[in-house]
This record gives structure tokens, C-alpha cells and sequence, in this order.
């Protein structure tokens, strides 16, 4: 270990996760009259945040992130977000948290910006991993380094199946359909468990962090969002994965990232494991790195210019491509907000007119987070909506404007989804409350208001959408206890009543509330209860491998199926590629019932994620471009129409009117007649197998729209439908001005003669 940091100057403490790294930096921040911290998230920061003021009182903090300002009139330490830290105000102390995110490219140029440029007047901290020393002694070179090593131990314990997987554990993947899957199949077997992702509000993620550390639920079944810091009692990390989408392609986690995630185990001095939940697997060389804390040193930070010319739309985003110049940076690949730009510029040629004072409005706008993660397109479309608003009316926007857009958010009802994408659609009118410009005006007219009513109303969401987790994902009365040595398992506490519910949950407990609710209205348990529960049954066949769609005897059935044993049947749901499932089983009670059919649907998600194969995994990323395609892909089974998709995307075949996945697994033919036959009600088109004939489509009542037969891979026309490969082949000859190539490929894929011309003319006026 280095010596302690003197007081003053620049330093830079790094070592690896549970070094005390940020405990340091606080407390030396308090040290100080003034001071201000940044962190990477915004859980981390509220985080913070809550903590500090219970050490200086509420007046003396304040809270600086997109979405939230919490600025008292004394307030002497700002905790911040890095983006939205207030640099321009002096600080005795600064410090920035994660330095070595410098690394990454979707958000580096921002904390290489912090490190070239912000400074406290007495002390500045840069806290991060080892691997950032040699860029920080080039860059910054005045800095005293100083290193910490892990206050407890991190060892590897190996692969396992779920049910084996030790209590107290976080089980990490990297889709929220395969966060959802396992969770289901952690309730089933052991009782249930607390859902942690970045999508969750801080106040949704506190409640369900709650459950862990109070000990209603022994497990965490998490995204990477657990990896920044978050403090947790977990003392065993396992990976469901061990492969995540970058934003450009799928591919294994660096070592810097398994041992981010893996050092959540294992907190202060208490020692941690990590391991892989089977079939997932980590190489001799990663689990060597993160046992011994070894890693390869970042060689290059992304950078982005920070002066900007707004002299014309022109020179603003070429400014924005200005080329770094010092050999360790490389230029930030492109992002939201410059991407936004580019498109608003092509749609509407007005933007490219824009100078001055305009054109710095329409940046500020450009720069808003796309916080609901939809089609790029919405977002852009938004964005649009907001500056002619704010243009319109002299840089506000009416109360009525706003009104008519956060009015449908007031709805605490729904599933899961539907309450989380409440709330990043209610993040981004916060967002807009607390914007304010550089002469320190606000978008809104009465900001103040709509800061408390849009937080009030993420409170009541996020309330919502912990008791729908817990309603989902916890089972009350299968809580198990925990079994050590050879001691004899204690017998499975029965049904009871509100009382013996309360009895385990604190009064200030956040479910306590829930609790008490449930007890009041829980049935007796019927006579057959001693039976083990369906949904336990199904965990433990789930436990064995993903199912796949099997065709049911009877016409238009089909069946969800493990080793050919069917679990159960698939029904339609509001998509084509969201459908229900009910479990195969007579004389279901209700609950029974609802936990396995949550069970089931969420590996059917699961398993037809892994068969539409890596392009169109539902992973994070920053890149809108790739989340439009993907989205596009998903809905589409693997085929989407090329119109307004815009992306890098490894394993995508890029036709002329067509993308599609390149590489499937061989049971996605099978999943597109299952989820067609299922959701349209009508046979399976017999051609609709891949090969080059065309098909009728059916008329009347049952006459499709061209989306879904492009999900099983057709380009519908008129009467007639045709495989996309083939119909691009057609696409190309009619783009080359030899039509009657195209009617001859027409008729040989089988369209009759007097239907050729019509299907050439509808495809070609469809599709251009």
C-alpha cells in the first residue's frame, strides 16, 4: 500500500473493488469547508448523497443529477452525477469516481473531460482501478498516486446448477428477460428474490435492496448495474452469462468487468466468492486476473472537444469531430446527442440554418438522455416536438404543452413493463424541470412545481412497481431458511395469517405495508398443499435447459416443451412475440397457477431471445442506432424492414429493402410457426420454411398484415407472398431496370402469369 494521501494537490487512489476507495474521499471531502464528489450513477450518487447528509444535516448537501437537484441555499458539498457535476462552482475538494470509465467508449469523453479540467482549489481525488495509472501519470502528471489494497479476500468457487447456487448470493445476467426468467426460477425454488437494474428508479432499487439486506429474500438477480459500487451484504457473486452486447457486438466480459461485478462479493473484511451458473464458464486466465487483482493497463481514453463553434449548424458538429491531439485519446464514437443533431438536420433543412443563440438551444435539447429507450426515431421525433415548443414561445414551454404528456403517466396500474416505462418516460419531463440554461433560466414556467409534481410522481410509480416485483418475484409464505452443516432443515413454515406475516417483515420495513394486505386476504391452505407446489416442479425441469415450441396433436396448438416433455401451452398474448403460456396441469389453485405461468412466460422470452441468436439480444446500450434495429429485428423474428435503420450490428445480413440475422439457432423455424400458428390463428404457410416458392395468402377475416408474414421470413404483395431472399433478388433486378427479369423470377418462384405484373408493381410500391 502507498502512504496516506497528503493534504493538498492532486492524488490518485486506485486499487480494486473493497479498498475503501470512496469512504476516503468522503471523508476527506468533510475535511474541507466545501466540497464535491461525482459519481458514475445515479443510484450511487443518491446513494451518497443520504449518506452524507446524515453526517453534515440536509442543508449543508445538496443532489445534482439529470433528473434530480436537491440544492439547499447553505449548501456547502455538492454529490453529483459526472455529467451533471457543477464544475463551474469553486470547491475546496473534488474528486470523480470510476476514473477509468475515461476507457469507455460510450461515455469516456466525458470523464476525460473531468480529468483534464476539473479541479478542487485545494484537493482533487481520482478514484478508480490500477489499470488507470499509467494514463493518469501521462496525463496528469503532477498527480501523487496512491494504491489500496482489498480489505477481504475474492476466491473462485466454481461452476453450479441454480439450485445449488448459496444463499445470500447475487446471480448477474445481462438481459432483463433473462434477469426476469431466473428470478421466477429463484422464487420457485427458493422463495424468491430482489430484482436490481438500472432501469429501476432509486427509490424502486432502495425498496428492493431492502428485501436483500433485511433478509426477507437470500438472492439478487441483477444486471451490471450491481457492479458500480452499490454497497450489498452479497457474499457470493455468480454469472448467469458471461457475455454481454457492447452496443456494437456480443462479446465475452473483460476481465476489468468480471472482476467489477465478482468484487460486489464480499464486503469490508468479510471474504467473497464468485463463480458461473452452468452452462456459463470463466477461463483459467480471467479467474486468475480477478483472484490476484491483475490487469492490463488502459492505453487509450476516449475524448471528445468541449469547444464548440455555433457559428452555423455546420460548424457546430464539425466541431464536434475535431480530432484529439494528444496520442493517448481516441475520438468518442458517435453519441446521442450528435447522432440527434444529424438527424434532425437531414429531416428538416430549417436546422441547418440555425446559428447563435438558436442553435445553441437546439444542442441543449439534442442533449437530452433518451431515457425511454424506444426507437431512436421517437426520440428525435420528441426532441423536434420540444424545440419548436420552446422556440415558439421564447425558450418555455406552456403548462398546458407539458400537461397533456405527463396526464397519462399518473397510473400506478399495469405489469412490471408497463410501470417501468412509466417511469423513464416520467425521468425525462424531470429531466426538463431541472434544466437549466446557461443564463440560468428554466424550460418550464413554474419549474419548481413540476419538479415536485413529476418527483411525486416517480415516487408513486416506483412504489408501484415494488409491490408488482414483490408480487412477482417473492413468495411470502415459501421463505426457507438457511441450512449450515449437518443440521436437519427446519419444515417449511405454512400459510398463516397477516400476524405471522408481519412477524417477519419490520414495521418500517417498505413491505410492511404489502405484508400486512396479503396476510388479511391469504386463504387458508387447501388439503392438497402438502403436494410440492407446480411452479417448484417447473423450476426444476427449467433447471435442466431452456425449452423449445413442440406442435401440439391438435390443429394450431402448441406446446412448450423440455426433453419433449410438455410444460405447457402457448397462447396468444398482445405481440406476435410476447405470448402467454398456461402450465399443462388439472386442478390448479390460483396461485399455483399465476407463479407458473410467470415462470414459464419468462423462459419462453428467454429461450426465444438465445434462438433469434446475439444480434437482437435485449442487452444495455447506449447506442440508439443499434436499439432501433434491434427492436426492429426482435418484433420482426429476424427480418426487419431496412427503412430507418441505421446501425453497426455484428451477425446482420443488410439487403436492399431487408435486414436480417445472419446466424439462428436451427429452433427459431420451429419458434416462427409456433408464435405465427398461435398468434394468427391460421396454418402455417407450408412453403414458409425458407425455400424460394411463393405462397397465397389467406383472404378474408384472416388476411395478414405484411409485418407478420415478414416475421416468418415473407414479403407479402398483393395476393401473394415471397420469400425475402427471393424478393430481394427481385428488388435488385427492378433497381437495375430489368423488370422483365423480375417477373421472370416472379413466376418461377411460382406466381401465376396473370398475377406477376400486379405482385412487381405492389412489392416495388410497398417497399420504395
Amino acid at each position: 500500500m502507498s502512504a496516506t494521501p497528503t493534504a493538498g494537490g492532486i492524488h490518485a487512489i486506485l486499487g480494486p473493488t473493497n479498498t475503501g476507495k470512496t469512504h476516503r474521499a468522503i471523508a476527506r471531502m468533510l475535511e474541507h469547508e466545501t466540497g464535491m464528489i461525482g459519481f458514475p450513477l445515479r443510484l450511487l450518487a443518491r446513494e451518497v448523497y443520504d449518506r452524507v447528509r446524515k453526517q453534515v444535516g440536509d442543508e449543508a448537501v445538496a443532489l445534482v443529477t439529470g433528473e434530480e437537484k436537491i440544492v439547499p441555499r447553505g449548501a456547502r458539498y455538492f454529490v453529483a452525477t459526472v455529467e451533471a457535476m457543477p464544475v463551474s462552482r469553486a470547491v475546496e475538494f473534488l474528486a470523480v469516481d470510476e476514473i477509468q470509465l475515461a476507457g469507455n467508449d460510450q461515455r469516456g469523453h466525458l470523464f476525460t473531460e473531468r480529468l483534464l479540467d476539473a479541479r478542487g482549489t485545494q484537493e482533487t481525488w481520482f478514484l478508480g482501478s490500477d489499470a488507470m495509472r499509467g494514463a493518469l501519470a501521462e496525463i496528469v502528471p503532477t498527480a501523487q498516486i496512491a494504491t489500496y489494497p482489498r480489505l477481504s479476500k475474492l476466491s473462485f468457487a466454481g461452476g453450479e446448477n441454480l439450485p445449488k447456487v448459496p444463499a445470500r448470493s447475487a446471480i448477474v445476467a445481462f438481459s432483463l428477460p433473462e434477469v426476469y426468467a431466473l428470478a421466477e426460477r429463484v422464487r420457485a425454488r427458493r422463495g424468491g428474490a430482489a430484482i436490481v437494474a438500472g432501469a429501476l428508479s432509486p427509490r424502486t432499487r432502495n425498496a428492493q435492496v431492502a428485501l436483500f439486506q433485511n433478509g426477507d429474500v437470500d438472492y439478487l438477480v441483477a444486471t451490471d448495474a450491481i457492479g458500480m459500487g452499490l454497497n450489498l451484504d452479497v457474499r457470493h457473486v455468480a454469472f448467469a452469462s458471461t457475455r454481454k452486447f457492447d452496443g456494437r457486438e456480443v462479446r465475452g466480459l473483460e476481465d476489468t468487468e468480471v472482476a467489477q461485478i465478482a468484487g460486489r462479493a464480499g464486503r469490508h473484511h468479510q471474504d467473497g466468492t464468485f463463480g458461473t451458473l452452468n452452462p456459463a464458464a470463466l477461463s483459467a486466465d480471467t479467474i486468475a486476473a480477478v483472484e490476484l487483482h491483475r490487469f492490463p493497463q488502459i492505453r487509450r481514453l476516449y475524448w471528445r472537444n468541449s469547444d464548440l463553434d455555433f457559428s452555423s449548424t455546420f460548424a457546430l458538429m464539425e466541431s464536434l469531430r475535431v480530432p484529439p491531439r494528444i496520442q493517448r485519446f481516441r475520438p468518442a464514437p458517435l453519441a446521442d446527442d450528435l447522432a440527434a443533431l444529424e438527424k434532425l438536420v437531414a429531416s428538416d433543412g430549417s436546422y441547418a440554418r440555425l446559428r447563435g443563440d438558436a442553435l445553441k438551444l437546439l444542442w441543449d435539447v439534442c442533449k437530452i438522455p433518451d431515457f425511454r429507450k424506444l426507437l431512436f426515431e421517437n426520440h428525435v421525433q420528441f426532441l423536434a416536438e420540444l424545440f419548436t415548443e420552446l422556440r415558439a414561445h421564447h425558450g418555455v414551454v406552456r403548462n398546458d404543452w407539458i400537461s397533456a404528456r405527463v396526464a397519462p403517466l399518473n397510473d400506478v396500474s399495469g405489469t412490471v413493463d408497463d410501470l417501468t416505462a412509466r417511469i423513464a418516460e416520467t425521468r425525462l419531463f424531470t429531466y426538463l424541470a431541472n434544466h437549466e440554461s446557461a443564463d440560468g433560466s428554466s424550460w418550464l414556467p413554474d419549474a419548481a412545481g413540476w419538479r415536485a409534481h413529476t418527483t411525486a410522481l416517480e415516487d408513486r410509480l416506483s412504489d408501484a412497481l415494488h409491490e408488482a416485483l414483490v408480487r412477482r418475484f417473492v413468495d411470502e409464505t415459501k421463505k426457507r431458511p438457511v441450512r449450515t452443516g449437518n443440521a436437519a432443515p427446519a419444515p417449511r413454515r405454512p400459510r398463516g395469517t397477516g400476524e405471522d406475516l408481519l412477524a417477519r417483515v419490520a414495521p418500517t420495513h417498505p413491505f410492511a405495508a404489502l405484508a400486512k394486505l396479503r396476510g388479511a386476504m391469504t386463504p387458508e391452505p387447501p388439503a392438497v398443499a402438502a403436494l410440492p407446489p407446480l411452479a417448484e416442479r417447473l423450476a426444476a425441469r427449467l433447471d435442466a435447459g431452456m425449452p423449445i415450441p413442440a406442435r401440439a396433436s391438435a390443429p394450431l396448438l402448441w406446446d412448450f416443451t423440455i426433453a419433449g416433455e410438455p410444460l405447457g401451452r402457448l397462447r396468444p398474448g398482445k405481440t406476435l412475440v410476447t405470448p402467454r403460456v398456461r402450465p399443462i396441469e388439472n386442478a390448479l389453485g390460483p396461485d399455483d397457477l399465476r407463479r407458473s405461468e410467470g415462470l414459464l412466460e419468462g423462459a419462453v422470452a428467454v429461450s426465444l431471445v438465445q434462438a433469434l441468436g446475439v444480434s437482437c439480444m435485449d442487452l444495455p446500450t447506449d447506442d440508439a442506432a443499434v436499439r432501433g434495429a434491434r427492436f426492429a429485428l426482435r418484433q420482426g423474428l429476424g427480418f426487419a424492414r431496412s427503412r430507418g435503420l441505421a446501425a453497426e450490428m455484428a451477425g446482420v445480413r443488410k439487403g436492399l429493402r431487408w435486414w436480417s440475422i445472419a446466424e439462428t439457432d436451427p429452433r427459431l423455424a420451429e419458434w416462427r410457426a409456433a408464435l405465427w400458428e398461435t398468434f394468427v390463428g391460421v396454418p402455417f404457410p407450408k412453403a414458409g420454411r425458407g425455400d424460394a416458392r411463393a405462397v397465397a395468402e389467406v383472404d378474408g377475416p384472416n388476411r395478414c398484415p405484411p409485418p407478420l408474414w415478414e416475421a416468418i421470413g415473407y414479403a407479402r404483395a398483393g395476393a401473394w407472398a415471397l420469400p425475402i431472399l427471393h424478393a430481394e433478388a427481385l428488388l435488385e433486378a427492378l433497381a437495375a431496370g430489368d423488370r422483365s427479369r423480375a417477373e421472370r423470377l416472379a413466376q418461377e418462384a411460382g406466381i401465376p402469369a396473370r398475377d406477376v405484373g400486379p405482385f412487381v408493381d405492389d412489392l416495388r410500391d410497398d417497399v420504395i
